[in-house]
């Protein structure tokens, strides 16, 4: 049953589905949902999971409330080339989306002031074994993330 849901939410291509590839998961303080039992499940790691929920019943909640910066950060045992990253059911306002280029945190994106559920940013292939999204502001005490996928194109 478990493998038949996991093939119902992996997106073709999505580099960041947990179950196919072997992705290392870190993050600022974080919490669950009030009244959501994740039964020790890794928090940061269901925003790779493929569910998308919007209601942030699933995915990463930092637990350290109106201090920033926040970050999330996933992490492949390989390199992957990474050209496309969808960030859902957030409340993100000011962040900057970073791969490691070997030696430092480079920034692909740089958004302020945003109020979308579903952010899309496409950018020139990097070639990285780490994405991270570095949080300075949200809409509301705490960064909440549902889902990342990313994608080569």
């Amino acid at each position: 049953e478990i493998d038949s849901l996991n093939k119902l939410r992996k997106k073709p291509g999505n580099l960041a589905f947990w179950v196919d590839n072997d992705i290392r998961m870190t993050a600022s303080g974080w919490t669950h949902a009030p009244g959501i039992a994740y039964h020790g499940y890794d928090v940061p790691r269901m925003v790779a999971n493929g569910n998308i929920d919007e209601d942030a019943k699933e995915g990463w909640i930092d637990s350290s409330a109106g201090k920033f910066p926040d970050w999330i950060e996933l992490a492949w045992q390989q390199k992957q080339k990474i050209g496309k990253v969808l960030i859902l059911g957030t409340n993100i306002k000011d962040y900057d989306l970073q791969y490691w280029n070997g030696s430092e945190w480079a920034t692909v994106a740089s958004i302020k002031g945003s109020s979308k559920k579903m952010l899309v940013h496409n950018f020139g292939p990097a070639s990285t074994d780490k994405l991270r999204v570095w949080i300075t502001d949200a809409n509301g005490p705490q960064s909440i993330i549902s889902e990342i996928e990313c994608y080569e194109h």
